[in-house]
């Protein structure tokens, strides 16, 4: 129940500001921490953030492992298949040159050998020198224009 005794009443006059009492209380400054608490603290501080930037670290090893394995694969990839085509080629050659061998010899054709190849001499080319007459003159100049 309300008891008015403890809440007195004082007269207010017109035009005079109320007085209320100051609601706020100055709150005392608070205790320094001790110090091995203070260190935990900072320590606990720099823990998180090495934790940080030691996971992000590792999540960019990660990344360029895998970047470097996905490269692998495809050059490996390719080697493969220039290793394939080169193995093709080299088989089409030489039943290319089994083939033209045989459609040799079936001609009559025999091996080249150097002591019946034909050597010939070259002849010097004969030096031409325009004549006069072939000589385009030069037209005179257009007297007037």
């Amino acid at each position: 129940m309300y008891n008015r005794q403890s809440d007195p009443v004082t007269p207010v006059r017109p035009g005079s500001p109320r007085r209320r009492p100051n609601p706020l209380r100055v709150v005392p400054a608070p205790a320094p921490a001790p110090a091995n608490l203070q260190f935990l603290v900072k320590a606990h501080q720099v823990s998180t953030g090495a934790a940080l930037v030691l996971t992000a670290l590792l999540v960019g090893a990660y990344a360029v492992t895998v970047r470097i394995q996905q490269e692998w694969g495809k050059t490996y990839h390719q080697l493969t298949t220039l290793q394939r085509q080169e193995l093709e080629l080299t088989t089409t050659s030489q039943q290319l040159r089994y083939t033209l061998g045989n459609q040799a010899a079936a001609a009559g054709l025999v091996p080249a050998n150097p002591s019946q190849a034909v050597f010939l001499k070259t002849t010097p080319s004969p030096v031409v020198t325009p004549s006069p007459a072939s000589t385009p003159q030069a037209a005179p100049p257009p007297l007037a224009y």
